[in-house]
C-alpha cells in the first residue's frame, strides 16, 4: 500500500477532446497515482427546458439527434483513452452527487493509500454551467470535510478530525479564443 498518494478525477463535459484541453493536461501533469476521467451524463439533461404548462415546448435539452452525437463522441472517447491505457467512467446521475461519491471510493480505497483527490475541469460559459459547478465544488468539499471511511461505505471512521483527507477542485477556461483575463 502506498502511503499519502494522490488521485485524480478529470470532470468532462463539452470538452470530449484529447488534444488542447487544458484540465486534461493538469491532470495529466499533476503526477498523481491515478486519473480518473469521467463523464456523468446529467439527468436533468434529459427533462425538459421548460413544460409546456410553463410556457415551454417540453422538448428535453437532449434531444435524440444531439444525444447520437454524444453517444458517438463517448465511444470515440473511450476507445482513445484505451489506446493509451486508460478508460473513460461513464455514469447517469447528477454531477454533485456522483464526483463526491468517486472522490469518495478513491479516498477509502486502502489498497491505494490515496489521501488526497484533485477534481480537474473546464469550465462552463452558461449560468447553468456556473451553477453546476459551483453545486459540485460545494459538493466536493463537504467530501474534504468528513473523516475518510474504514472497509468502503460502513461509515466508520478511521483517522482522527485532525487527519481528514483533503478534497479539492482545479478549473480553467476553455471557452473562447481568449482568456478572460487577457481582456
Amino acid at each position: 500500500a502506498r502511503s499519502s498518494a494522490s488521485a485524480s478525477l478529470l470532470w468532462l463535459r463539452r470538452d470530449l477532446r484529447l488534444d488542447d484541453n487544458p484540465a486534461l493536461a493538469a491532470a495529466a501533469a499533476h503526477g498523481a497515482a491515478c486519473l480518473l476521467p469521467v463523464y456523468v451524463l446529467d439527468v436533468k439533461e434529459l427533462a425538459p427546458r421548460r413544460s409546456r404548462e410553463e410556457g415551454g415546448l417540453g422538448v428535453p435539452r437532449l434531444g435524440p439527434h444531439r444525444c447520437r452525437l454524444l453517444l458517438e463522441a463517448l465511444s470515440d472517447l473511450k476507445l482513445r483513452l484505451r489506446a493509451l491505457g486508460s478508460d473513460l467512467h461513464f455514469e447517469m446521475g447528477l454531477p454533485e452527487v456522483v464526483l463526491p461519491r468517486l472522490a469518495e471510493q478513491l479516498l477509502s480505497d486502502a489498497d491505494e493509500g490515496v489521501s488526497h483527490v484533485s477534481l480537474f475541469f473546464n469550465q462552463g460559459v452558461s449560468p447553468e454551467a456556473a451553477a453546476q459547478e459551483a453545486d459540485v465544488r460545494a459538493a466536493v468539499a463537504s467530501v474534504a470535510a468528513r473523516p475518510p471511511l474504514q472497509g468502503g461505505d460502513r461509515g466508520v471512521p478511521d483517522a482522527p478530525a485532525a487527519a481528514r483527507c483533503p478534497v479539492d477542485a482545479i478549473w480553467f477556461w476553455d471557452s473562447t479564443l481568449y482568456h478572460p483575463a487577457d481582456l
